[in-house]
């Protein structure tokens, strides 16, 4: 392939497979490292300089940040314990995460066009309840997952309105 070191990432599914078995957390630690890849590429490049780098241009929260340094290091113990790094190499250790991260942009809300360009490629998509999911997050401005959460007993009615009652957001 023309590479001259190990991708980031080549161990990352033998990894989550050994060490998670629930989907969320497996799908968190999936993310951590493949986010952390853009900013190191390739294994033997992974320095105590280069996570440096990155928690410094990190924008997402503190305790989101520590959360993926954490699957960072296990992972990093991980590749160790089958000998693919040495044992005397610790990048992801000892890190203290910035108190102040670099500030993200500002989120626009999507204009109408957008909203329709969304749509449209819902509808060509199979999925009939990712569709519905979209359409209730676009009027009610809910999480996706707060949405998919909700059962029949979350449909509650104030005033003669049938509203959605959600109680675990943020």
């Amino acid at each position: 392939t023309g590479r001259v070191g190990t991708p980031f990432d080549y161990f990352l599914e033998d990894f989550v497979i050994a060490r998670y078995d629930n989907p969320k957390t497996a799908g968190d630690a999936r993310l951590a490292v493949k986010r952390f890849k853009h900013h190191c590429s390739e294994l033997e490049g992974t320095t105590r300089k280069s996570v440096i780098g990155w928690l410094e241009s990190e924008t997402r929260a503190r305790k989101t940040v520590s959360k993926s340094l954490s699957f960072l290091i296990n992972y990093w113990e991980y590749l160790q314990d089958r000998e693919v790094v040495s044992l005397d190499v610790h990048p992801f250790r000892k890190h203290k995460i910035p108190s102040k991260l670099k500030p993200s942009k500002k989120r626009e809300p999507f204009n109408d066009e957008e909203v329709s360009l969304i749509i449209k490629a819902l509808k060509a998509e199979t999925d009939q309840q990712l569709f519905l999911l979209v359409h209730l997050a676009i009027y009610t401005g809910a999480r996706i997952s707060e949405l998919a959460a909700l059962t029949t007993e979350d449909l509650i009615e104030c005033e003669g309105v049938v509203c959605l009652n959600i109680t675990d957001s943020k």
